[in-house]
């Protein structure tokens, strides 16, 4: 049982970072951490392995995003100020994200920063992988957009 809880404190940073990115807030951030924490120990047994631990961590962080984020809309500005072909900032790219539904902002971060597998997205989040797939590219698309860059998917004469 030790081994399970040194497991679970050493994945609290990627929890954390996955939570504050979601909410933009450190204090609401670590709440949500903390839940999901609670619900963790809460419902104890152990994994088969490590990536069964922490997909079933991300799906109780993301239950309580989901909990926390579906009444009210997505609190990161976007950046009015940028030029549309100049290089893109951190902050207009935070903004950009911030624009992005809670599902395609979880895939996109979960996939491209956290590193896990569709399959594991697909278990974090409860849907299929086809679904993850779909809110992968409708994510990266509105990103393209937003960010002012020209889509590469589609006809040109396909309006989103």
């Amino acid at each position: 049982m030790t081994g399970l809880f040194a497991s679970i404190e050493a994945m609290v940073p990627a929890l954390r970072r996955y939570a504050v990115a979601m909410l933009s807030d450190q204090g609401e951030a670590d709440e949500v951490v903390q839940a999901c924490l609670a619900d963790a120990v809460g419902r104890l047994r152990a994994p088969r392995n490590e990536a069964e631990l922490r997909a079933r961590l991300f799906a109780y962080v993301y239950r309580q995003l989901t909990t926390r984020l579906r009444p009210r809309r997505p609190r990161c500005p976007s950046s009015s100020a940028r030029t549309p072909r100049g290089p893109t900032t951190s902050t207009e790219l935070t903004g950009a994200l911030g624009q992005l539904p809670l599902e395609q902002r979880s895939v996109i971060f979960l996939i491209s920063v956290e590193d896990l597998s569709y399959a594991a997205v697909a278990k974090v989040m409860g849907m299929p992988i086809t679904a993850v797939m779909s809110l992968l590219a409708a994510g990266r698309e509105r990103l393209r957009q937003s960010m002012g860059g020209s889509g590469t998917s589609g006809s040109p004469g396909r309006v989103p």
